[in-house]
């Protein structure tokens, strides 16, 4: 899920990407506001770094003992003792001093199409309980990510035509313009349930669905 984020975020910041809040222990606005385990915070500095992330900013510096985030943790204890994450970050912090120095974010092999229409389409017009685009998207995202494939999400309209693979999870409406650009993609093409079964009227097609990419299906 984290992973997920990372990747949209350095899309959408065009492949610059910062973390403007990492949780350094347990916050105080969930549910259930367990404590992170021993570690956790150092895993997701570097699954950030991982992810092209150029600054992690945790929050907070020191646990405030007046306001309403009174129970959410910090580097440093009301009383300014050090908290846990503390130990954590000046590990990390040493870390990175012994790496050579990081290099550019590159272009990964595969491509997965991401939009928020799609989201508020398939919450207006589910079928099925639980459905929709972005759960779609995550599943598609978490299984190219456990067989170890590096993943940059795009948004519909982007020039995909460099990457080996190209996923569609969940695009119910694709613009015909992006849809004749697929063609000429030289990748291969995953497209997934419901992708182009909607007008931008929010009406089916008029030659059905997958509306304008039925002609790079079987």
């Amino acid at each position: 899920f984290a992973g997920f984020h990372h990747d949209l975020y350095r899309r959408v910041g065009r492949g610059r990407l910062w973390v403007m809040e990492q949780q350094p222990g347990p916050v105080n606005w969930a549910t259930h506001n367990a404590a992170p385990l021993p570690g956790m915070v150092r895993l997701w500095l570097w699954e950030a770094i991982a992810h092209g992330a150029e600054l992690t900013s945790i929050f907070r510096w020191r646990r405030a003992p007046f306001g309403q985030e009174q129970m959410h943790a910090a580097l440093l204890t009301t009383d300014g003792r050090e908290d846990r994450a503390a130990g954590e970050l000046r590990r990390v912090r040493d870390e990175l001093a012994g790496l050579p120095a990081m290099p550019a974010t590159r272009p990964a092999r595969v491509a997965l199409a991401f939009d928020y229409p799609s989201c508020w389409i398939t919450g207006i017009q589910p079928q099925s309980a639980g459905f929709s685009a972005l759960a779609t998207a995550l599943s598609y995202y978490g299984a190219l990510r456990r067989v170890g494939l590096d993943v940059d999400l795009v948004a519909p309209g982007d020039d995909v035509s460099g990457y080996a693979l190209l996923v569609l999870p969940c695009l119910p409406v694709l613009c015909e313009d992006w849809a004749a650009h697929l063609d000429r993609c030289a990748g291969a093409l995953l497209i997934g349930a419901r992708t182009g079964s909607k007008t931008a009227d929010f009406q089916v097609p008029a030659g059905g669905e997958p509306g304008p990419v039925a002609g790079l299906l079987p």
